[in-house]
Order: structure tokens, then C-alpha cells, then sequence
């Protein structure tokens, strides 16, 4: 069966409290009207589980594709348009941020700070996912359909889109604990409010660092550091958002029971070739040897270009001698290795936010320079290491955990030692943050578009006039039902197409 359509099956079967999903422009409105006197703690499992389904497997996908993460005949030429904008979560998040919305309106008339917290922590978080992959696009005025009758939103620009998330991840830090409630259907921190609000500052520094290009963030990134016991962020992978499948739906892996055969994900070649020139032991985590080298007994992990299109598959004499992605991501009809709650749809990690800090001390946005930036560079190749380890299952033979163990030495490595002018420890921080972002590729691809690395390069037969994309298009529906607001966010950002930049992509 068609992956596609195994795929849309599931989340029909899965968002039973929303209306089926639409492409019409009224999605981003329409009254959910699904839970029958809704409240907080019964949205919430509702919006994550559903979001990170979704999620999960748009990164999967298209994220890792967009970043060259992971080759995809059908992804990595790049012939996206208006019809599959919602491979980037345009129409299913909107659906989703009509709950948010609504848990909103609820925890504020009943005084339900934490809950209120929660739902603007997550509203940012996705709204900050929608911006970096459209631009511009309906903020302020979304949602709104019901309570105030707009049913034709404008589009904000993603500076008054950032202001706006950078606020309410305040606003929500400040409430966390004003009200007694404790929270309950927290399926991605277990009702744990304190991790909650050391999601929303590790956040912000993500966010402030994403728009570092326009806005300096010294004083808001220093107010947070400065302060841990007001403004705490994650100390250690337990920390992390990153929401763990259960073996059983609904809050099943959308691959491990109905992916199929996971065929035609391969490591890209920009990966592979720099993981074997540095010796990273966490390729044997991201992808499988080549079959050939297994028969050999001599196992070697061989990448595939993006943008070959069919010619994939006779790539280095064929499928025989290319690495597919790793068993990790595997379901159960593909392999009896198969795990289904080994792979987690991941949010931010911990090993993020200490690359994140790391380019900040370099840069000056904080405070202990170079030093200071080499010691949060190591920490999160060390966390990332960690993290990736602590997912191998135990009856995993390639990789086996003691495949992925830590090693300082790898710090030594010309590539990756901390060493060098400013401009080469930058990109080196950038790089890890590649690598550690894999299966977070919506996130990896932002990165690369701000930084510029690591240096990618669109295959030979893309489309796109052989470029790689930095943004994706807004979906038909809004040319059919929004054209007034669609026409001047089109005019005002210069044009629709991807290869025009979002506000904050400066390089």
C-alpha cells in the first residue's frame, strides 16, 4: 500500500476530536466543536499527541530532505509546490492551534495559569515551526473565526510573528506557578509544570538565537542566564521535549505500525562522507551499512546525493551499496528489530540549547567568550552522544549501545576541535548542531539557511533552477479563500516561490 495513503489513514483514525482535516482556508478558523465542554486537561493530550504524530513524520519525510540529512528520491529534488504545503504542517497545525486557541480562552476565564502557560508555550512552539517554513503568514488574527468573526486573517510579518512568540514564552515563564492547578494529560512532560517552564526559556534562547541576524539578544539571553532559579532551561537530556510513542495506538509511532517497508531513505552523502572522515560513531545509529559490506563482513556506511531523482537508485552501482537509514526508524513490517518507542518525535533538545549557548559565547551575546563557548560546544556533543545511545534498544545487534559510547577523543579530531578563527568555530558549532538535529530536520534546515552551514549543494537533477529551497510556498487554499491577504504578503515578501528568504535569513 501506498505509504501516502497509509499515512493520511492514520491521522484520520487518530485526531478523532477535530473535524477531518480540510485544505480549505477555514481550517485555520472552524470551531473545533469535537469535545463536548471541553476542558484543559482533556485538550491537552489531544493537541500533543495529534501535533507530534504529525510532526514526527513531516520531519521524517520532508525536514530531513530539506536539510540533506537524508536523501529521498521524491523529496530531494525539490518539485514542492502550492499542493503539498502541508508536508510543512501548514493546514494540520492550524487544525491543531484551534485547540490550542481554545485551551486558551478556557484556562483564562478559569483562572488556570498553568494550564494557560502550557497552551502559550506550545502555541509558540508552533508557531515558531510555521514562520521559519512560510514567512510571513496569519498570526494575530487567526484563530479568530469564532470569538471575533475574522474568517479572512492577514498575514503578519515574521518579525511581528517573533515579537509576538517571544512575549507570550514571557508571559508564560511568569505565570508557571501563580495558580495551584496541578496540570494533568501532559503526555510530553508528564505533568511536570517545572519542565514546562525550562521548555519555555530554552525555547526563547532558541527563538532569539534564530533571529540573532536582525535582533541582537544580548541583554534577553543574559536576563536568562543570569537568573536560573526565575528563568531555568534544560540541564540535562531528562529535561528535554521530546515526546515518546507508546506501543499501542493512539499514541503510536506513525511509522512503526504502519510505515511498511521504510524503502528509499538512505544517509545523505553530505553526512556520511563527513561522519566517516571524522570518525562519528553515531552513523552507526543514523543509518544501516551497505548490504554488500554486511555480506563482505567488513560493514561501511556509503551515502546517496540528494536531487538524483530516479537515478537514485543506480548510484554507486546500486541500493546494494548505499546505507539506508537506521533500524531506529524502522517499523515492525520492515524488521522484527523494530522498536516502537525507541525513535521520539523530538521538539528541542538539550543538546541544542548548548550549541545554541555555545555560538552566543562566541559571538558576545553572552558573557565568557571563547572559553566559555567551548565548553557549551563540548557539553552538547557529549549530550548528544548520550542521548542518541540511550535510544538503542537492547536486543539492537547494529548498533549495539556499546557501538555509541562517548569518546573525548573525538574532540580531537581536526574537524571538530574548537579551534581556529572565530568564523571556523562557528561553523564547526553549526555542523554538530546538523548532525545532532537528524530526524529534527525542519529544525536543521533552519539552521543551515542562518548559517550558511554546512555547506549543502543541490543535486543535478533538482528542480527549483537547481537550488536548494529557503522557505516553501503558502498551500492553493489561501490563493482560493484568502487572495486579498495573500496577494499583499506575497507582494510584500517578493514573491511566492521558494527561494525567497524569511525575514530573519540575513546570509
Amino acid at each position: 500500500m501506498n505509504k501516502k495513503i497509509i499515512y493520511i489513514s492514520l491521522l484520520l483514525l487518530l485526531v478523532f476530536t477535530f473535524e477531518n482535516c480540510t485544505n480549505d482556508f477555514e481550517e485555520i478558523n472552524a470551531d473545533p466543536n469535537s469535545i463536548i465542554n471541553p476542558t484543559p486537561d482533556l485538550l491537552l493530550p489531544t493537541i500533543i499527541r495529534s501535533s507530534q504524530l504529525d510532526y514526527f513524520y513531516k520531519n521524517f519525510e520532508n525536514g530531513n530532505c530539506a536539510a540533506d540529512q537524508v536523501a529521498y528520491q521524491y523529496m530531494s529534488v525539490f518539485n514542492w509546490d502550492a499542493s503539498t504545503a502541508d508536508k510543512f504542517c501548514w493546514g494540520t497545525f492550524y487544525d491543531y492551534l484551534r485547540n490550542v486557541q481554545k485551551m486558551i480562552e478556557i484556562s483564562t476565564k478559569t483562572g488556570q495559569n498553568n494550564y494557560l502557560a502550557v497552551a502559550l508555550i506550545y502555541k509558540s512552539w508552533m508557531f515558531q515551526v510555521l514562520t521559519d517554513n512560510f514567512g510571513d503568514l496569519p498570526y494575530s488574527e487567526a484563530l479568530k473565526g469564532e470569538s471575533d468573526g475574522i474568517n479572512q486573517p492577514g498575514y503578519d510579518t515574521q518579525e511581528a510573528i517573533y515579537t509576538g512568540i517571544l512575549s507570550d514564552l514571557t508571559t508564560a515563564n511568569d505565570l508557571i506557578g501563580t495558580t495551584g492547578e496541578v496540570i494533568k494529560g501532559d503526555i510530553l512532560f508528564g505533568n511536570n509544570i517545572t519542565k514546562w517552564k525550562k521548555f519555555a526559556n530554552s525555547l526563547k534562547i532558541r527563538c532569539l538565537m534564530r533571529i540573532s541576524g536582525r535582533n541582537n539578544p544580548s541583554t534577553a539571553l543574559q536576563t536568562i542566564i543570569n537568573d536560573p532559579i526565575k528563568y531555568p532551561v534544560f540541564t540535562s537530556k531528562d529535561d528535554q521535549a521530546a515526546f515518546t510513542f507508546l506501543a499501542d495506538a493512539p499514541n503510536q509511532s506513525p511509522i512503526y505500525p504502519n510505515y511498511g517497508k521504510v524503502t528509499g531513505f538512505y544517509i545523505s552523502k553530505t553526512m556520511a562522507d563527513f561522519m566517516n572522515v571524522t570518525g562519528d560513531k553515531r552513523i552507526k545509529l543514523f543509518a544501516q551499512p551497505t548490504p554488500n559490506s554486511v555480506l563482505a563482513g567488513v560493514p561501511i556506511y556509503a551515502g546517496v546525493p540528494n536531487g538524483l531523482g530516479d537515478a537514485s537508485s543506480t548510484y554507486n552501482g546500486g541500493t546494494n551499496n548505499q546505507s539506508p537509514v537506521g533500524l531506529l526508524w524502522y517499523g515492525i513490517q520492515n524488521s522484527t528489530l523494530a522498536s516502537p518507542n525507541a525513535h521520539q518525535s523530538l521538539i528541542m533538545t538539550y543538546s541544542e540549547l548548548q550549541f545554541a549557548l555555545a555560538e552566543a559565547a562566541e559571538k558576545g551575546y553572552i558573557s565568557g567568550g571563547t572559553t566559555v563557548a567551548k565548553t557549551y560546544y563540548e557539553k552538547g556533543i557529549q549530550a548528544s552522544y548520550e542521548y542518541w545511545q540511550s535510544r538503542i534498544p537492547s536486543n539492537f545487534v547494529l548498533p549495539k549501545k556499546a557501538d555509541i559510547t562517548w569518546d573525548a577523543a573525538y574532540l580531537a579530531v581536526p574537524a571538530v576541535a574548537y579551534a581556529g578563527t572565530t568564523a571556523e568555530k562557528l561553523a564547526k558549532i553549526a555542523t554538530q548542531k546538523w548532525i545532532d538535529l537528524f530526524s529534527l530536520g525542519f529544525e536543521a534546515w533552519a539552521e543551515w539557511r542562518r548559517t550558511n552551514s554546512p555547506t549543502l549543494v543541490a543535486g543535478p537533477n533538482t528542480f527549483n533552477d537547481g537550488k536548494i529551497p529557503v522557505r516553501m510556498v503558502y498551500p492553493s487554499s489561501e490563493q482560493a479563500y484568502n487572495k486579498t491577504n495573500y496577494d499583499a504578503a506575497v507582494a510584500r515578501i517578493g514573491g511566492d516561490n521558494l527561494n525567497v528568504k524569511v525575514w530573519w535569513d540575513v546570509n
